[in-house]
């Protein structure tokens, strides 16, 4: 059982059988069922982990520098991309492909993929925002950008279409954090107290919560 207090960004695998969390920098991955826990890696940021598409694999950046796979299978992680820590700018916030073999993050402001099966890594979009976060379904991955350079407050939300190198501006506003609600809407959070649900087909936008 997780100790609440210490718990940050519970997720659950896609089948619910594990359950993943950060506890002060340590992954922590529970078999629900078996209610056995393992800890996966030390030094790991609460908002730079996500599980694989088949629920048997965990990535993470461990360290401010490295691009990590556990396989719950094997029990053994693999480094996918190593960062120059000298640089300063480490990879951020990674998301993995509908189908599971791309993972992508940010690292110098490009959003960036890596090819799981060959390891070819390519920069895909700028992404410059200070609430960076991704999320990647069939439509496309969806997040935010700055606007004229002020990467707290205004932005854009985008939405990218892998297959076509292209991204679309779908509303302008005070955002961070956004998420897929469906395979065509977006919520996102609006201020600092609203959630709003926006249409990718006409930008439409509704408020969800909020005064």
């Amino acid at each position: 059982m997780i100790e609440s207090e210490r718990a940050w960004g519970p997720k659950y695998s896609a089948n619910g059988t594990h359950l993943g969390y950060i506890r002060d920098t340590d992954l922590i991955v529970e078999n629900v069922q078996a209610k056995e826990r393992k800890l996966l890696a030390k030094r790991v940021n609460r908002y730079n982990w996500c599980w694989g598409v088949g629920n048997s694999r965990v990535f993470y950046i461990r360290d401010g520098f490295l691009v990590c796979e556990f396989s719950l299978q094997s029990q053994t992680e693999r480094i996918l991309h190593s960062a120059s820590p000298e640089q300063g700018g480490g990879p951020l916030h990674v998301v993995c492909s509908p189908d599971g073999s791309l993972l992508g993050y940010c690292i110098d402001d490009w959003f960036t993929t890596i090819d799981l099966r060959t390891g070819e890594t390519r920069k895909r979009f700028k992404c410059g925002h200070y609430f960076l976060a991704f999320d990647w379904n069939a439509s496309g991955i969806c997040y935010v950008d700055a606007l004229d350079g002020d990467q707290r407050t205004n932005a854009r939300l985008m939405v990218f279409n892998p297959s076509r190198e292209t991204s679309t501006p779908i509303a302008e506003g005070v955002f961070a954090f956004p998420s897929w609600a469906s395979d065509s809407q977006i919520i996102v959070r609006k201020g600092n107290a609203e959630l709003w649900l926006y249409s990718v087909a006409d930008g439409t936008g509704s408020k969800l919560f909020g005064p």
